[in-house]
């Protein structure tokens, strides 16, 4: 992540820090993460800010009362308003911040949109509605400036997250496959399908390899934890283990 002109990075479970006004450089999204880079590839403008969404744990008695997490890992890019014309792109850091530098117009207006998709390759993650698009959060809109912020926070009632509650389970997921499992590298995608009143049901497919989860007002997997790990559980499966199951409902009982 970007933290007051340095770059923080994790190496191995030790947090590198480089102070970029050192190098002459500037704090920023690039290929392979944030880093120092030079200010004229990256544009003069910047945005920057948190995501975060509301969440709702489970208790002994039910989903408990919104709680507000960072959105980590998350897409997020500023938009043109005139044409949707992406300026610039990046990934929240797991604190749930981003740094956007860009070029615009003068006085173009634009704005920051959060999406639930990743392409970090060991978080190979993307939860869709069931026609197939990302869920996504936007800003009001906004012009460019010298540094500008922009926090967002995905309310309960915008429908919105319980997709980034999903995600975020899925980066748990994926997370542990990378350091309990060991597997470093790039890892096969795998969607999870869900939106308000889905009814289809919960279960895993293997093609493509996908999650759907219900969102049934009486029965609303996207906040049930256990149950979004449970299905990434046959992902892992899949890939790294054996089962002589021969599927099928398994509830429990």
């Amino acid at each position: 992540r970007c933290s007051d002109g340095r770059a923080l990075r994790c190496d191995n479970g030790t947090i590198e820090e480089e102070d970029c006004a050192t190098t002459g450089t500037v704090c920023g999204y690039g290929a392979s993460g944030y880093a120092c880079l030079p200010p004229g590839v990256l544009g003069k403008f910047q945005v920057r800010g948190t995501v975060n969404y509301e969440d709702r744990p489970p208790g002994p008695t039910g989903l408990g009362p919104t709680t507000p997490l960072p959105a980590r890992g998350v897409a997020v890019a500023i938009v043109a308003d005139t044409g949707s014309t992406v300026l610039a792109f990046a990934v929240t850091a797991d604190d749930g911040s981003y740094v956007l530098r860009y070029d615009a117009p003068a006085g173009a207006a634009a704005h920051v949109l959060a999406a639930t998709t990743s392409t970090i390759p060991t978080r190979p993650i993307r939860v869709i509605r069931p026609d197939g698009r990302v869920h996504g959060f936007g800003s009001p809109s906004f012009s460019p400036a010298m540094d500008g912020r922009q926090d967002l926070t995905v309310t309960e009632a915008t429908g919105v997250a319980g997709a980034f509650n999903v995600f975020d389970q899925l980066v748990v997921g994926m997370d542990g496959i990378a350091n309990t499992l060991g597997v470093k590298t790039p890892l096969p995608p795998l969607f999870a399908r869900w939106a308000p009143a889905a009814a289809d049901g919960t279960y895993y497919i293997d093609d493509p390899r996908s999650i759907i989860l219900l969102g049934l007002v009486s029965d609303n997997d996207a906040y049930d934890d256990a149950v979004v790990l449970h299905e990434l559980g046959h992902y892992v499966e899949n890939l790294y283990g054996r089962s002589d199951s021969p599927g099928g409902s398994h509830d429990g009982t």
